[in-house]
Protein backbone atom coordinates (compact mmCIF):
# COMPACT_ATOMS: atom_id res chain seq x y z
CA UNK A 1 0.00 0.00 0.00
CA UNK A 2 1.31 3.48 -0.90
CA UNK A 3 2.24 5.53 2.17
CA UNK A 4 0.84 8.77 0.64
CA UNK A 5 -2.80 9.78 0.57
CA UNK A 6 -4.17 12.46 -1.78
CA UNK A 7 -6.91 13.61 0.60
CA UNK A 8 -4.45 14.03 3.47
CA UNK A 9 -2.10 16.05 1.23
CA UNK A 10 -4.92 18.42 0.18
CA UNK A 11 -6.16 18.66 3.78
CA UNK A 12 -2.70 19.69 4.92
CA UNK A 13 -2.67 22.44 2.30
CA UNK A 14 -6.13 23.68 3.31
CA UNK A 15 -5.26 23.80 7.02
CA UNK A 16 -1.98 25.59 6.28
CA UNK A 17 -3.69 28.24 4.13
CA UNK A 18 -6.50 28.83 6.64
CA UNK A 19 -3.88 29.53 9.30
CA UNK A 20 -1.95 31.76 6.89
CA UNK A 21 -5.11 33.84 6.32
CA UNK A 22 -5.70 34.07 10.08
CA UNK A 23 -2.12 35.21 10.63
CA UNK A 24 -2.33 37.82 7.86
CA UNK A 25 -5.65 39.12 9.25
CA UNK A 26 -4.10 39.48 12.70
CA UNK A 27 -1.24 41.47 11.18
CA UNK A 28 -3.55 43.65 9.05
CA UNK A 29 -5.74 44.41 12.08
CA UNK A 30 -2.84 46.41 13.53
CA UNK A 31 -2.37 48.54 10.40
CA UNK A 32 -3.87 51.92 9.58
CA UNK A 33 -6.56 52.29 6.92
CA UNK A 34 -8.27 55.41 5.54
CA UNK A 35 -11.78 54.04 6.22
CA UNK A 36 -13.53 51.43 8.35
CA UNK A 37 -14.38 49.32 5.29
CA UNK A 38 -11.04 47.48 5.37
CA UNK A 39 -11.57 46.55 9.04
CA UNK A 40 -15.04 45.18 8.25
CA UNK A 41 -13.52 43.03 5.50
CA UNK A 42 -10.80 41.80 7.88
CA UNK A 43 -13.54 40.67 10.26
CA UNK A 44 -15.27 38.86 7.39
CA UNK A 45 -12.04 37.08 6.48
CA UNK A 46 -11.53 36.04 10.12
CA UNK A 47 -15.07 34.65 10.16
CA UNK A 48 -14.32 32.82 6.93
CA UNK A 49 -11.45 31.05 8.67
CA UNK A 50 -13.73 30.01 11.55
CA UNK A 51 -16.36 28.88 9.05
CA UNK A 52 -13.77 26.88 7.11
CA UNK A 53 -12.58 25.16 10.28
CA UNK A 54 -16.19 24.15 10.99
CA UNK A 55 -16.34 22.90 7.42
CA UNK A 56 -13.27 20.74 8.05
CA UNK A 57 -14.97 19.22 11.10
CA UNK A 58 -17.99 18.40 8.92
CA UNK A 59 -15.70 16.93 6.31
CA UNK A 60 -14.15 14.55 8.86
CA UNK A 61 -17.64 13.49 9.97
CA UNK A 62 -18.81 12.92 6.40
CA UNK A 63 -15.84 11.12 4.84
CA UNK A 64 -13.32 8.42 5.69
CA UNK A 65 -9.86 9.90 5.26
CA UNK A 66 -8.20 6.59 4.33
CA UNK A 67 -10.59 6.05 1.42
CA UNK A 68 -10.38 8.26 -1.63
CA UNK A 69 -13.98 8.81 -2.62
CA UNK A 70 -15.09 10.95 -5.52
CA UNK A 71 -17.48 12.94 -3.31
CA UNK A 72 -14.75 13.49 -0.70
CA UNK A 73 -12.38 14.87 -3.30
CA UNK A 74 -15.11 17.09 -4.70
CA UNK A 75 -15.97 18.55 -1.28
CA UNK A 76 -12.32 19.07 -0.46
CA UNK A 77 -11.48 20.68 -3.79
CA UNK A 78 -14.41 23.10 -3.35
CA UNK A 79 -13.17 24.06 0.12
CA UNK A 80 -9.60 24.40 -1.18
CA UNK A 81 -10.86 26.59 -4.04
CA UNK A 82 -12.71 28.83 -1.57
CA UNK A 83 -9.64 29.19 0.66
CA UNK A 84 -7.44 30.02 -2.34
CA UNK A 85 -9.82 32.73 -3.55
CA UNK A 86 -10.27 34.35 -0.16
CA UNK A 87 -6.53 34.25 0.42
CA UNK A 88 -5.88 35.94 -2.92
CA UNK A 89 -8.36 38.70 -2.11
CA UNK A 90 -6.38 39.73 0.95
CA UNK A 91 -4.50 41.87 -1.60
CA UNK A 92 -7.45 44.27 -1.66
CA UNK A 93 -7.14 44.91 2.07
CA UNK A 94 -3.35 44.95 2.12
CA UNK A 95 -3.24 47.37 -0.80
CA UNK A 96 -5.62 49.82 0.89
CA UNK A 97 -3.37 50.72 3.84
CA UNK A 98 -2.74 54.44 4.36
CA UNK A 99 0.84 54.30 3.08
CA UNK A 100 -0.24 52.76 -0.24
CA UNK A 101 -3.18 54.96 -1.26
CA UNK A 102 -4.02 58.67 -1.43
CA UNK A 103 -5.66 58.30 1.98
CA UNK A 104 -7.01 61.86 2.16
CA UNK A 105 -8.97 61.24 -1.05
CA UNK A 106 -10.76 58.06 0.07
CA UNK A 107 -13.59 59.55 2.16
CA UNK A 108 -14.20 62.53 -0.17
CA UNK A 109 -14.36 60.19 -3.16
CA UNK A 110 -16.86 57.95 -1.37
CA UNK A 111 -18.91 60.98 -0.38
CA UNK A 112 -18.83 62.18 -3.99
CA UNK A 113 -20.18 58.81 -5.13
CA UNK A 114 -22.91 58.76 -2.49
CA UNK A 115 -24.12 62.20 -3.55
CA UNK A 116 -23.76 61.61 -7.28
CA UNK A 117 -25.22 58.18 -7.98
CA UNK A 118 -28.85 57.01 -7.79
CA UNK A 119 -29.57 54.27 -5.27
CA UNK A 120 -29.40 51.45 -7.82
CA UNK A 121 -25.75 52.30 -8.56
CA UNK A 122 -24.62 52.93 -4.96
CA UNK A 123 -21.41 51.12 -3.99
CA UNK A 124 -18.67 51.29 -1.39
CA UNK A 125 -15.14 51.43 -2.77
CA UNK A 126 -11.83 50.12 -1.53
CA UNK A 127 -8.90 51.93 -3.12
CA UNK A 128 -5.62 50.16 -3.92
CA UNK A 129 -2.64 50.38 -6.32
CA UNK A 130 -2.88 48.71 -9.75
CA UNK A 131 -0.19 46.32 -10.96
CA UNK A 132 -0.20 48.11 -14.34
CA UNK A 133 0.13 51.79 -15.19
CA UNK A 134 -3.61 52.22 -15.50
CA UNK A 135 -6.83 52.73 -13.56
CA UNK A 136 -9.38 49.97 -13.05
CA UNK A 137 -12.48 48.80 -11.19
CA UNK A 138 -13.57 45.29 -10.28
CA UNK A 139 -16.47 44.16 -12.46
CA UNK A 140 -17.78 41.89 -9.73
CA UNK A 141 -19.36 42.95 -6.48
CA UNK A 142 -16.94 41.55 -3.87
CA UNK A 143 -19.74 40.98 -1.35
CA UNK A 144 -21.65 38.87 -3.88
CA UNK A 145 -18.48 36.87 -4.61
CA UNK A 146 -17.87 36.21 -0.91
CA UNK A 147 -21.51 35.26 -0.27
CA UNK A 148 -21.27 32.69 -3.06
CA UNK A 149 -18.10 31.28 -1.53
CA UNK A 150 -19.68 30.96 1.93
CA UNK A 151 -22.91 29.53 0.48
CA UNK A 152 -20.97 26.96 -1.56
CA UNK A 153 -19.25 25.66 1.57
CA UNK A 154 -22.56 25.64 3.48
CA UNK A 155 -24.34 23.68 0.74
CA UNK A 156 -21.69 21.01 0.28
CA UNK A 157 -20.99 20.37 3.96
CA UNK A 158 -24.41 21.13 5.51
CA UNK A 159 -23.31 24.12 7.55
CA UNK A 160 -25.61 26.81 9.01
CA UNK A 161 -26.60 29.79 6.87
CA UNK A 162 -23.68 32.29 6.76
CA UNK A 163 -25.86 35.45 6.50
CA UNK A 164 -24.86 36.60 9.99
CA UNK A 165 -21.31 37.24 8.77
CA UNK A 166 -22.56 39.85 6.29
CA UNK A 167 -24.93 41.82 8.54
CA UNK A 168 -22.49 44.72 9.13
CA UNK A 169 -21.25 44.92 5.56
CA UNK A 170 -22.58 47.08 2.69
CA UNK A 171 -24.44 45.36 -0.15
CA UNK A 172 -21.88 46.20 -2.83
CA UNK A 173 -18.11 46.72 -2.57
CA UNK A 174 -15.84 47.38 -5.58
CA UNK A 175 -12.08 47.54 -5.74
CA UNK A 176 -10.89 50.68 -7.53
CA UNK A 177 -7.23 50.75 -8.55
CA UNK A 178 -4.78 53.41 -9.71
CA UNK A 179 -1.15 53.51 -10.94
CA UNK A 180 1.03 53.39 -7.83
CA UNK A 181 3.37 56.07 -9.19
CA UNK A 182 0.41 58.47 -9.32
CA UNK A 183 -0.68 57.89 -5.73
CA UNK A 184 -0.34 61.56 -4.77
CA UNK A 185 -1.28 63.04 -8.15
CA UNK A 186 -4.79 64.48 -7.81
CA UNK A 187 -4.78 65.59 -11.45
CA UNK A 188 -4.49 62.00 -12.69
CA UNK A 189 -7.24 60.87 -10.34
CA UNK A 190 -9.79 62.56 -12.61
CA UNK A 191 -9.55 59.14 -14.31
CA UNK A 192 -11.69 57.82 -11.45
CA UNK A 193 -14.62 59.35 -13.34
CA UNK A 194 -14.13 56.77 -16.09
CA UNK A 195 -14.09 53.94 -13.53
CA UNK A 196 -17.30 55.27 -11.96
CA UNK A 197 -18.71 55.16 -15.47
CA UNK A 198 -18.21 51.40 -15.62
CA UNK A 199 -20.62 50.99 -12.70
CA UNK A 200 -23.26 52.82 -14.71
CA UNK A 201 -22.81 51.50 -18.26
CA UNK A 202 -22.41 47.77 -17.59
CA UNK A 203 -26.13 47.12 -17.22
CA UNK A 204 -27.02 49.37 -20.17
CA UNK A 205 -24.65 47.46 -22.46
CA UNK A 206 -26.11 44.16 -21.20
CA UNK A 207 -29.57 45.27 -22.25
CA UNK A 208 -28.44 46.23 -25.74
CA UNK A 209 -26.36 43.16 -26.56
CA UNK A 210 -29.23 41.05 -27.98
CA UNK A 211 -30.19 43.92 -30.28
CA UNK A 212 -26.62 44.16 -31.58
CA UNK A 213 -26.49 40.39 -32.25
CA UNK A 214 -29.77 40.48 -34.16
CA UNK A 215 -28.92 43.52 -36.28
CA UNK A 216 -25.29 42.65 -36.97
CA UNK A 217 -25.78 38.99 -37.88
CA UNK A 218 -26.75 39.57 -41.57
CA UNK A 219 -23.68 41.76 -42.12
CA UNK A 220 -21.41 39.31 -40.33
CA UNK A 221 -22.76 36.36 -42.34
CA UNK A 222 -22.23 38.34 -45.55
CA UNK A 223 -18.69 39.14 -44.45
CA UNK A 224 -18.05 35.47 -43.62
CA UNK A 225 -19.41 34.29 -46.97
CA UNK A 226 -16.76 36.33 -48.81
CA UNK A 227 -14.11 33.84 -47.70
CA UNK A 228 -13.06 31.26 -50.34
CA UNK A 229 -15.09 28.02 -50.30
CA UNK A 230 -17.81 29.30 -47.95
CA UNK A 231 -21.49 28.65 -48.71
CA UNK A 232 -24.16 29.62 -46.19
CA UNK A 233 -27.03 27.33 -47.20
CA UNK A 234 -28.50 23.95 -46.27
CA UNK A 235 -25.16 22.28 -47.08
CA UNK A 236 -23.37 24.56 -44.65
CA UNK A 237 -20.65 22.34 -43.18
CA UNK A 238 -20.33 21.84 -39.43
CA UNK A 239 -16.76 23.16 -39.39
CA UNK A 240 -17.84 26.30 -41.20
CA UNK A 241 -20.68 26.79 -38.69
CA UNK A 242 -18.06 26.71 -35.95
CA UNK A 243 -15.99 29.31 -37.80
CA UNK A 244 -19.04 31.58 -38.16
CA UNK A 245 -19.84 31.14 -34.45
CA UNK A 246 -16.25 32.14 -33.64
CA UNK A 247 -16.60 35.23 -35.83
CA UNK A 248 -19.84 36.16 -34.06
CA UNK A 249 -18.22 35.70 -30.62
CA UNK A 250 -15.30 37.89 -31.69
CA UNK A 251 -17.69 40.59 -32.91
CA UNK A 252 -19.71 40.48 -29.67
CA UNK A 253 -16.57 40.75 -27.51
CA UNK A 254 -15.24 43.62 -29.62
CA UNK A 255 -18.58 45.43 -29.51
CA UNK A 256 -19.11 44.92 -25.79
CA UNK A 257 -15.64 46.03 -24.69
CA UNK A 258 -15.75 48.98 -27.05
CA UNK A 259 -19.17 50.10 -25.81
CA UNK A 260 -18.22 49.79 -22.14
CA UNK A 261 -14.96 51.73 -22.44
CA UNK A 262 -16.30 54.46 -24.71
CA UNK A 263 -19.46 55.02 -22.65
CA UNK A 264 -17.40 55.08 -19.45
CA UNK A 265 -15.27 57.78 -21.12
CA UNK A 266 -18.45 59.79 -21.72
CA UNK A 267 -19.43 59.50 -18.04
CA UNK A 268 -15.91 60.58 -17.04
CA UNK A 269 -16.19 63.70 -19.21
CA UNK A 270 -19.61 64.55 -17.79
CA UNK A 271 -18.27 64.18 -14.24
CA UNK A 272 -14.90 65.94 -14.43
CA UNK A 273 -15.19 68.02 -17.61
CA UNK A 274 -11.89 68.88 -19.35
CA UNK A 275 -9.93 67.41 -16.43
CA UNK A 276 -11.14 63.94 -17.49
CA UNK A 277 -9.75 64.47 -20.99
CA UNK A 278 -6.46 65.90 -19.72
CA UNK A 279 -5.97 62.98 -17.30
CA UNK A 280 -6.91 60.33 -19.89
CA UNK A 281 -4.46 61.92 -22.36
CA UNK A 282 -1.63 61.46 -19.84
CA UNK A 283 -2.41 57.74 -19.74
CA UNK A 284 -2.75 57.62 -23.53
CA UNK A 285 0.66 59.13 -24.28
CA UNK A 286 2.22 56.02 -22.74
CA UNK A 287 0.51 53.78 -25.31
CA UNK A 288 1.93 52.61 -28.65
CA UNK A 289 -1.10 53.73 -30.66
CA UNK A 290 -0.67 57.39 -29.78
CA UNK A 291 3.07 57.31 -30.31
CA UNK A 292 2.61 55.76 -33.77
CA UNK A 293 -0.75 57.43 -34.56
CA UNK A 294 -1.95 54.03 -35.75
CA UNK A 295 -5.01 51.88 -35.18
CA UNK A 296 -4.06 48.77 -33.19
CA UNK A 297 -6.82 46.25 -33.81
CA UNK A 298 -9.00 45.31 -30.83
CA UNK A 299 -8.50 41.56 -30.42
CA UNK A 300 -8.29 38.78 -27.83
CA UNK A 301 -4.59 39.68 -27.42
CA UNK A 302 -5.43 43.09 -25.95
CA UNK A 303 -8.80 42.24 -24.42
CA UNK A 304 -10.61 43.91 -27.37
CA UNK A 305 -9.57 47.27 -25.93
CA UNK A 306 -10.56 50.22 -28.17
CA UNK A 307 -7.53 52.18 -29.43
CA UNK A 308 -6.51 55.08 -27.21
CA UNK A 309 -6.40 57.78 -29.94
CA UNK A 310 -9.96 56.82 -30.91
CA UNK A 311 -11.05 57.15 -27.27
CA UNK A 312 -9.38 60.54 -26.90
CA UNK A 313 -10.97 61.80 -30.14
CA UNK A 314 -14.44 60.83 -28.91
CA UNK A 315 -13.83 62.45 -25.53
CA UNK A 316 -12.99 65.67 -27.37
CA UNK A 317 -16.32 65.40 -29.22
CA UNK A 318 -18.16 64.75 -25.94
CA UNK A 319 -16.64 67.86 -24.38
CA UNK A 320 -17.72 70.04 -27.31
CA UNK A 321 -21.25 68.58 -27.27
CA UNK A 322 -21.66 69.09 -23.53
CA UNK A 323 -20.50 72.76 -23.71
CA UNK A 324 -18.39 72.13 -20.58
CA UNK A 325 -15.40 73.59 -22.42
CA UNK A 326 -16.97 76.53 -24.25
CA UNK A 327 -18.82 77.70 -21.13
CA UNK A 328 -15.61 77.96 -19.10
CA UNK A 329 -15.65 81.39 -17.44
CA UNK A 330 -12.29 83.11 -16.95
CA UNK A 331 -11.58 86.77 -16.27
CA UNK A 332 -7.93 86.27 -17.19
CA UNK A 333 -7.80 85.77 -20.96
CA UNK A 334 -4.30 84.29 -20.82
CA UNK A 335 -5.44 81.55 -18.44
CA UNK A 336 -8.50 80.88 -20.61
CA UNK A 337 -6.33 80.57 -23.72
CA UNK A 338 -4.13 77.98 -21.98
CA UNK A 339 -7.18 76.02 -20.81
CA UNK A 340 -8.80 76.02 -24.27
CA UNK A 341 -5.43 75.73 -25.99
CA UNK A 342 -4.54 72.46 -24.28
CA UNK A 343 -7.84 71.00 -25.46
CA UNK A 344 -7.00 71.99 -29.04
CA UNK A 345 -3.49 70.57 -28.68
CA UNK A 346 -4.94 67.19 -27.65
CA UNK A 347 -7.54 67.35 -30.41
CA UNK A 348 -4.86 68.09 -33.02
CA UNK A 349 -2.69 65.25 -31.73
CA UNK A 350 -5.37 62.66 -32.57
CA UNK A 351 -6.93 64.51 -35.53
CA UNK A 352 -5.34 62.36 -38.27
CA UNK A 353 -6.24 59.14 -36.54
CA UNK A 354 -9.62 58.59 -38.23
CA UNK A 355 -8.04 58.37 -41.68
CA UNK A 356 -5.84 55.47 -40.54
CA UNK A 357 -8.31 53.45 -38.47
CA UNK A 358 -9.95 50.06 -38.94
CA UNK A 359 -7.64 47.39 -40.28
CA UNK A 360 -10.31 45.00 -41.54
CA UNK A 361 -13.97 44.70 -42.49
CA UNK A 362 -14.96 43.11 -39.18
CA UNK A 363 -13.80 46.20 -37.29
CA UNK A 364 -15.63 48.44 -39.76
CA UNK A 365 -18.87 46.55 -39.11
CA UNK A 366 -18.50 46.42 -35.32
CA UNK A 367 -17.34 50.02 -34.87
CA UNK A 368 -20.08 51.21 -37.19
CA UNK A 369 -22.57 49.76 -34.70
CA UNK A 370 -20.58 51.14 -31.75
CA UNK A 371 -20.79 54.69 -33.10
CA UNK A 372 -24.51 54.35 -33.70
CA UNK A 373 -25.31 52.81 -30.29
CA UNK A 374 -23.02 55.14 -28.36
CA UNK A 375 -24.95 58.26 -29.34
CA UNK A 376 -28.24 56.55 -28.47
CA UNK A 377 -26.97 55.30 -25.10
CA UNK A 378 -25.46 58.66 -24.13
CA UNK A 379 -29.04 59.99 -24.14
CA UNK A 380 -30.08 57.04 -21.98
CA UNK A 381 -27.34 57.80 -19.43
CA UNK A 382 -28.50 61.41 -19.13
CA UNK A 383 -31.93 60.16 -17.97
CA UNK A 384 -30.68 57.89 -15.16
CA UNK A 385 -30.91 60.52 -12.43
CA UNK A 386 -27.14 60.97 -12.04
CA UNK A 387 -26.27 64.39 -10.56
CA UNK A 388 -23.82 65.42 -13.25
CA UNK A 389 -21.91 68.61 -12.34
CA UNK A 390 -22.73 71.83 -14.20
CA UNK A 391 -20.40 74.60 -15.31
CA UNK A 392 -20.58 76.25 -11.87
CA UNK A 393 -19.34 73.06 -10.22
CA UNK A 394 -16.39 73.07 -12.61
CA UNK A 395 -15.42 76.72 -12.88
CA UNK A 396 -16.86 79.03 -10.17
CA UNK A 397 -13.92 80.61 -8.39
CA UNK A 398 -11.39 78.51 -10.29
CA UNK A 399 -9.05 81.49 -10.80
CA UNK A 400 -9.23 82.29 -7.08
CA UNK A 401 -8.33 78.68 -6.26
CA UNK A 402 -5.51 78.88 -8.80
CA UNK A 403 -4.25 82.00 -7.02
CA UNK A 404 -4.13 80.14 -3.72
CA UNK A 405 -2.03 77.45 -5.37
CA UNK A 406 0.41 80.08 -6.66
CA UNK A 407 0.86 81.25 -3.04
CA UNK A 408 1.33 77.69 -1.70
CA UNK A 409 -2.11 77.63 -0.07
CA UNK A 410 -4.43 74.60 -0.46
CA UNK A 411 -7.33 75.56 -2.81
CA UNK A 412 -10.05 74.36 -0.47
CA UNK A 413 -12.20 77.50 -0.18
CA UNK A 414 -13.38 80.59 -2.04
CA UNK A 415 -13.84 83.45 0.43
CA UNK A 416 -16.52 85.66 -1.13
CA UNK A 417 -16.50 88.10 1.79
CA UNK A 418 -15.99 88.03 5.54
CA UNK A 419 -18.95 85.82 6.40
CA UNK A 420 -19.41 83.65 3.30
CA UNK A 421 -17.13 80.86 2.18
CA UNK A 422 -17.75 78.64 -0.83
CA UNK A 423 -16.39 75.12 -0.35
CA UNK A 424 -15.46 73.64 -3.73
CA UNK A 425 -15.99 69.96 -4.53
CA UNK A 426 -13.14 67.66 -5.51
CA UNK A 427 -14.13 68.29 -9.15
CA UNK A 428 -13.51 72.05 -8.97
CA UNK A 429 -10.33 71.60 -6.96
CA UNK A 430 -9.07 69.18 -9.62
CA UNK A 431 -9.91 71.73 -12.33
CA UNK A 432 -7.96 74.43 -10.46
CA UNK A 433 -4.97 72.10 -10.12
CA UNK A 434 -5.03 71.39 -13.85
CA UNK A 435 -5.14 75.12 -14.57
CA UNK A 436 -2.07 75.60 -12.37
CA UNK A 437 -0.26 72.81 -14.18
CA UNK A 438 -1.06 74.19 -17.62
CA UNK A 439 0.15 77.66 -16.62
CA UNK A 440 3.25 76.88 -14.55
CA UNK A 441 4.43 73.31 -15.23
CA UNK A 442 3.72 72.39 -18.87
CA UNK A 443 6.28 74.80 -20.26
CA UNK A 444 8.70 74.34 -23.13
CA UNK A 445 11.86 75.04 -21.12
CA UNK A 446 14.66 72.57 -21.86
CA UNK A 447 17.56 72.99 -19.38
CA UNK A 448 17.76 70.31 -16.72
CA UNK A 449 17.38 72.83 -13.90
CA UNK A 450 14.04 73.85 -15.39
CA UNK A 451 12.95 70.20 -15.51
CA UNK A 452 13.89 69.78 -11.85
CA UNK A 453 12.03 72.97 -11.00
CA UNK A 454 8.95 71.67 -12.81
CA UNK A 455 9.20 68.44 -10.85
CA UNK A 456 9.26 70.34 -7.56
CA UNK A 457 6.21 72.33 -8.64
CA UNK A 458 4.38 69.10 -9.47
CA UNK A 459 5.15 67.63 -6.06
CA UNK A 460 3.96 70.82 -4.38
CA UNK A 461 0.79 70.74 -6.48
CA UNK A 462 0.17 67.12 -5.46
CA UNK A 463 0.42 67.99 -1.76
CA UNK A 464 -1.74 71.10 -1.96
CA UNK A 465 -4.41 69.43 -4.12
CA UNK A 466 -4.91 66.44 -1.84
CA UNK A 467 -4.91 68.66 1.26
CA UNK A 468 -7.57 70.88 -0.32
CA UNK A 469 -9.87 67.95 -1.07
CA UNK A 470 -9.50 66.70 2.50
CA UNK A 471 -10.01 70.15 4.11
CA UNK A 472 -13.05 70.98 1.98
CA UNK A 473 -14.63 67.59 2.75
CA UNK A 474 -14.05 67.94 6.51
CA UNK A 475 -15.45 71.49 6.54
CA UNK A 476 -18.54 70.30 4.67
CA UNK A 477 -19.04 67.56 7.25
CA UNK A 478 -18.75 70.10 10.05
CA UNK A 479 -21.22 72.43 8.34
CA UNK A 480 -23.74 69.58 8.30
CA UNK A 481 -23.00 68.66 11.92
CA UNK A 482 -22.77 72.15 13.49
CA UNK A 483 -26.49 73.11 13.44
CA UNK A 484 -27.42 69.83 15.14
CA UNK A 485 -24.61 70.25 17.66
CA UNK A 486 -25.82 73.73 18.63
CA UNK A 487 -29.34 72.40 19.23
Amino acid sequence: MNQYNLIEIILQQVVYKINAIKSECASLSKKEFPSSLALLLITLFKNFCLYSERALDKFYEKHAIDEIEETALRDLHLLNFAVNNMGADLRYISGSMVDRVPWSLVSPLQGFLDELLPREFQVQIILRPHWHYNYGISRENLIEVYRNIFNGIAKNLNLPDPDEFFSDLPDDIRSVSFPYLEKKNLLMHANFGHEIGHLIVHKIVDEKEADFIKKSQPQLEKLFSKQPGIRIDKKFEFGQKQQLAHLMDTAINMWRRGMEELLADYVGVRLFGPSALFAAFEIAINQKELQRKSWISPSSRNGFYPPWPYRIALMCEDLKESSLLEMATFENEELKSKWIGYFHFIQDTVRDFDSQKKNNELEEVVYGFIEKYRNEMKNRIQKLGIKFPNTRDLYDGIEYLYGRLKHDIPPNAVENHLVTTDLPSCIRITSACWLYKLDTILTRLKPIDSVLSMNERQKKLNRLGLKAVEYSFIQNLWNQYEPAAKR
